[in-house]
């Protein structure tokens, strides 16, 4: 099973990435997050999450997470996303995450196999949000590196050309990856 993780600062991208990838791959693919856990139980508390603006539960999300690590250990998710990509082991050909923040995450992808892909949306580069989930993205080592900047059209060509280069073996590529052919994600 391949497993692949995209990482980047909020709005960059990654889960529109991740859900082209999802729907576009030839087998079956499973798109899941480290938060996932925290989101579910937000959800519990305020209600179906895309009613309720990210601005107002971001704050709470990111406040249960480290509230949670402090009390569980850093590895709390992994070990629990762990589980479920277990589960999915002989369903799913591909796993995606869509939502790694750390180096200690981006080390356990890389020990299942997996690869990291940044994903960089440079208009909100400058946008301010100290939260150690936003300032530890810029310390996770990427594979491979997608400006988005002009468009979901072009960003989904992006996606499916660093994700064919990357399964050629073209690894550890930092530079920015450029629109180009459009290639199948089996490739």
């Amino acid at each position: 099973m391949e497993l692949i993780a995209l990482v980047g600062k909020k709005r960059s991208g990654k889960t529109t990435a991740a859900t082209f990838i999802r729907n576009n791959h030839p087998g079956l693919a499973y798109r899941d997050s480290f938060a996932r856990p925290i989101k579910e139980h937000v959800e519990r508390i305020f209600g179906p999450l895309d009613e309720t603006p990210k601005e107002v539960l971001r704050p709470v999300m990111q406040a249960l997470g480290e509230s949670l690590k402090a009390k569980f250990g850093r590895y709390v998710f992994i070990d629990q996303l762990k589980d479920r990509v277990r589960d999915m082991e002989h369903a799913a050909d591909l796993v995606i995450i869509d939502d790694l923040r750390f180096p200690f995450e981006a080390d356990w992808v890389r020990s299942q196999g997996g690869k990291v892909i940044r994903i960089i949306r440079p208009e909100l580069d400058g946008v301010v949000d100290n939260h150690i989930s936003e300032t530890s993205v810029d310390e996770v080592l990427a594979d491979a590196t997608i400006i988005n900047s002009d468009g979901l059209e072009t960003l989904f060509l992006k996606v499916t050309d660093t994700l064919g280069r990357m399964r050629g073996n073209d690894y550890h590529n930092t530079e920015p990856i450029r629109a180009g052919t459009s290639q199948a994600l089996s490739a």
